[in-house]
């Protein structure tokens, strides 16, 4: 084993209180990575290379909630690879965030396929589908629009139809992490002429069944001459 002795322990003490990367103090030592980090090991001293720009962590931060990353890694010289380093430490330690919310209003046709998706995929997917966002932000544009359960719209789960009805009727097995059994609304009212329920109960799955045939039929039309200007509409 080699004995290192204290002028080396101490030029390595005083290079990682500077905050000097592991592979350039092996450099200018010329030692070996492994043998500097056996002697940071065996003398207790703590290694700070993973924070080697921490003098930029708030400055980064700053200057990325205005830019892109190629940008700021121009501003501040680093590689793609530094950048994500120094972000994922400085939103720990500050409270700066960048805001990539949308701000342009929903567009009608944005708002069909949400409701047209609900049901069959789970809100994850849906803001996905029209980037929009997370789940949070379509269960609020569902409540904005008055439709607090996103569910509803194209069926029933099944579960819930063979509670309350006693029948096994046919369903659609969705996609997405909740994997839902939904019986449309066609299937539902079937299954009702068949059997008897309360007429509240009948008349709230037929509207539900004449909502849910209507947008499937609806389109977009141009307003005259405005082109980037549309009205929801039906299909005749």
């Amino acid at each position: 084993m080699t004995k290192h002795t204290k002028e080396l322990i101490n030029k390595i003490r005083q290079m990682v209180d500077a905050k000097i990367q592991i592979k350039d103090i092996a450099l200018k030592l010329d030692q070996t990575e492994n043998a500097i980090n056996n002697i940071c090991s065996r003398n207790k001293i703590r290694k700070r290379y993973k924070y080697k720009y921490d003098h930029l962590w708030e400055k980064v931060l700053k200057y990325y909630i205005t830019h892109t990353v190629e940008e700021t890694c121009k501003e501040f010289k680093l590689t793609k690879k530094e950048f994500i380093n120094c972000y994922e430490t400085a939103i720990k330690k500050y409270s700066y965030r960048k805001d990539t919310r949308r701000k342009d209003k929903w567009t009608p046709k944005e708002i069909l396929k949400m409701i047209s998706m609900c049901g069959y995929e789970d809100r994850t997917t849906i803001a996905k589908e029209i980037n929009r966002g997370n789940a949070r932000v379509i269960k609020e544009k569902l409540k904005h629009l008055g439709l607090n359960s996103s569910v509803y719209m194209n069926g029933i789960p099944l579960k819930t139809f063979e509670m309350y009805f006693g029948v096994n009727p046919k369903y659609k097995t969705c996609k997405g992490w909740h994997a839902l059994r939904l019986v449309e609304w066609s299937e539902v009212m079937r299954n009702l002429d068949t059997i008897v329920v309360d007429k509240v109960i009948y008349d709230c799955c037929k509207a539900m069944l004449i909502f849910n045939n209507s947008i499937k039929t609806w389109k977009l039309e141009p307003i005259g001459q405005f082109k980037n200007t549309v009205t929801i509409g039906r299909t005749m």
